[in-house]
């Protein structure tokens, strides 16, 4: 029999702009984009997305560390 392994989840806040889903930075106080590479894509502030016109929503997030986000 198999055990029975549970992801590590938390609840957090996305931003959702023109249909693109905004999760929080792993260690930065930022938020990116899904597929987000280091150096070569754009990081943005809460402030910054809500400014554009995001719409917040709340999200269970595996987690891969603590969630920085705001």
């Amino acid at each position: 029999m198999k055990p029975n392994l549970i992801a590590p989840c938390a609840s957090a806040d996305t931003y959702r702009l023109n249909g693109i889903t905004y999760l929080p930075h792993y260690v930065k106080a930022t938020y990116v984009a899904p597929g987000h590479i280091e150096r070569v894509s754009r990081e943005y502030t809460a402030q910054e997305l809500i400014a554009a016109g995001a719409t917040v929503a709340r999200e269970v997030l595996l987690t891969g560390g603590a969630l920085r986000g705001k």
